[in-house]
């Protein structure tokens, strides 16, 4: 015997109730409309903008079959060494790493080919925006750091000169490199020639420098006298421009690579140059420093 419904409504727990069975027309639940919402988007978008965010070709080749030779420059991730001419899989002849990824197929679509769209579409007056970020950046720089660090936190120099050397002067120049770090790796067909690069760098340590020094008068020394204001004034502003412009070589060099091999930037390999710019800057804190502990407080 057929059972008729008695009802067909939402709460009706039989299968009568489930949506497609209801007499009324099925509304679509409103949590999915935000989904919607979303497909809908990406499907408006080119079929590039997925395409070419991620490919097999950029993953580890870590079974190569074949002897493929890799026939353009790449460079071991590990040291540097140009590998061109070396069947993929080979160790490095330089260090004995064995590099997993290896150049993509010319025909397919990869990290190289987004790379070379996105030069040919953005023009190079876009890098401008970069070089001008970077002035206001060096301050917000120096807020953070004033607020991180111990640059004005009275301790007496035997317990401030170990965190200058192994807290603030690596925080210090990281922060002031860190947008034009990210726009290496996010962005990096914005700059064109290396020079921006350092220009952006130096801005950015020049501002970083101006607004450290203004909190230093303010705060500390309102009345200071001539010598030190002028040593502040021209000593500081050369030493951070001088550390940034440190990282900015090793950034470069990244950079440099990127556009050469087409693949994606390893900013994490320009960190040697960000300890080496820490190591200098903390050497001269601790000159600095050691001076004051000597001669007493230069006010």
């Amino acid at each position: 015997m057929r059972r008729e419904p008695s009802h067909s409504g939402p709460t009706d727990p039989s299968v009568f109730g489930e949506p497609h069975q209801r007499a009324e027309p099925n509304r679509g639940d409103p949590s999915e409309q935000r989904a919607a919402q979303i497909l809908g988007r990406e499907r408006a978008r080119p079929a590039t903008t997925y395409s070419d965010a991620q490919n097999v070709s950029d993953e580890p080749d870590i079974f190569p079959r074949g002897r493929l030779l890799i026939d353009r420059d790449w460079s071991c991730s590990a040291c540097g060494y140009n590998l061109r001419g070396l069947e993929v899989g080979h160790p490095c002849p330089e260090c004995g790493h064995l590099e997993l990824y290896r150049p993509p197929p010319a025909s397919a679509r990869s990290y190289g080919t987004w790379l070379d769209e996105r030069v040919a579409a953005t023009p190079a007056s876009g890098v401008w925006w970069v070089v001008a970020g970077c002035l206001p950046w060096g301050g917000v720089a120096a807020l953070v750091a004033a607020v991180v660090g111990v640059g004005m936190v009275p301790m007496n120099v035997a317990a401030r000169l170990p965190m200058v050397l192994l807290y603030e002067a690596p925080a210090e120049e990281l922060l002031k490199i860190a947008l034009v770090a990210f726009v290496i790796d996010v962005r990096p067909y914005l700059f064109r020639r290396a020079w921006p690069i350092y220009l952006s760098a130096a801005l950015s340590a020049l501002t970083f420098a101006l607004a450290q020094n203004a909190a230093f008068f303010a705060l500390l020394a309102p009345s200071a006298g001539l010598a030190l204001t002028l040593y502040r004034w021209l000593a500081i502003p050369a030493v951070q421009i001088a550390c940034s412009l440190v990282v900015a070589a090793a950034l470069v060099r990244v950079w440099q690579q990127c556009l050469s091999e087409r693949r994606p930037p390893r900013v994490t390999a320009a960190l040697g140059g960000l300890l080496l710019a820490a190591a200098l800057h903390a050497a001269y804190y601790g000159i600095e420093l050691s001076l004051e502990k000597m001669f007493g407080p230069w006010r």
